[in-house]
């Protein structure tokens, strides 16, 4: 008997694609050495139309690009570059190891937007780091969640370059994640010199425990957009999801923001109003979602604002997930040393 040998080259599923671009796409992972399979599960990379939906009902933490206009690869156009991202997707797959791990940052352009509130929800949806970098304290962590005996900014010395993967281990749980947050006596910002050693020691906890499903990626809470936030985002960051309310008083808002702060490409806009303005957003290159978690909408008496939840919330906050993994992926063609460090 012949024992089963999975092919070397790429695994590629191929869904939501019109049919010319669909077979562009196939004729593409044919040239790249790739075979075609018919299960996200068994995917290296997920290939969708311009729609950024879920592609099955597995979560299975595989990269998701999209090609099409309002995709990160157009057919004509980036023939090459999408043959190296098919290419690349076997590389980036050691035998029994599951994808590199994708960092997500979240900042809120306006005050009081819900930032935090979706940086936990991102953590609750999949196994993360969750790192509090928005100066605030008592920060993400909840009352009932802080276990003293567990690790702070507090317990982290401003004065090191690095720090071991090791100390992840040793952050308080949220469910199935870890959160590095903020005390009564410490917080952190993004501008904070222990805030990138942070994150690259949990990036590699998250590669090393990978064959025991370590974790997805990184959630980093940054508060406000700021200068610092952008810097962070740059370095580090995957995936930039900016949260506002996005109604006609914070429109304008988002437009100053990033027209001051531009953020890096890949970028989600998340909106509470219940009635987002027609003009949000106008020329900007990013993907719009309403906030999962939360709805906002103006009263005699103020803004009201409404938790939301279920299995919608729970299917758009795997869509930023899916979504931080197809820009991880374009990223790393673009510049090989981030897969790296």
């Amino acid at each position: 008997m012949t024992d089963h040998v999975e092919p070397p080259g790429p695994r590629i599923l191929v869904i939501n694609a019109d049919p010319m671009t669909d077979s562009h796409v196939r004729d593409l992972v044919s040239l790249a050495g790739g075979t075609l399979v018919d299960e996200a599960d068994a995917a290296d990379l997920i290939i969708t139309g311009d729609e950024l939906a879920r592609p099955t009902k597995t979560n299975t933490g595989a990269p998701t690009i999209r090609v099409g206009a309002a995709g990160q690869f157009r057919i004509p156009g980036d023939e090459a570059l999408l043959v190296d991202a098919i290419a690349a997707s076997a590389r980036r797959r050691p035998p029994g190891v599951s994808p590199v791990p994708t960092t997500i940052l979240v900042a809120g352009w306006h005050g009081g937007a819900g930032t935090t509130l979706l940086a936990r929800g991102l953590a609750r949806t999949a196994p993360s780091v969750l790192i509090d970098a928005s100066g605030d304290a008592p920060g993400v962590l909840q009352a009932d969640e802080v276990d003293h005996g567990c690790l702070t900014w507090a317990d982290l010395d401003p004065g090191e370059s690095s720090f071991p993967a090791a100390i992840i281990e040793r952050l308080p749980e949220m469910g199935a994640s870890r959160v590095l947050s903020a005390d009564s006596s410490s917080a952190a910002t993004c501008a904070d010199p222990r805030t990138i050693p942070v994150i690259d020691a949990a990036l590699d906890h998250l590669r090393t425990t990978a064959n025991g499903g370590g974790g997805r990626g990184i959630v980093i809470d940054a508060g406000r957009w700021s200068a610092p936030a952008r810097s962070l985002a740059r370095a580090r960051a995957d995936l930039v999801v900016l949260v506002g309310r996005g109604d006609g008083d914070t429109d304008a808002s988002l437009a100053a923001s990033t027209t001051r702060l531009p953020a890096p490409g890949r970028l989600v806009v998340a909106t509470t109003a219940s009635r987002p303005s027609g003009c949000l957003g106008l020329g900007l290159d990013a993907t719009f979602i309403r906030h999962p978690l939360l709805r906002t909408r103006p009263t005699s008496r103020g803004m009201a604002s409404r938790l939301t939840g279920g299995r919608r919330a729970r299917r758009e906050l795997h869509r930023i997930w899916e979504a931080a993994a197809g820009a991880s992926l374009a990223g790393w063609i673009a510049d090989p040393s981030r897969g790296e460090r």
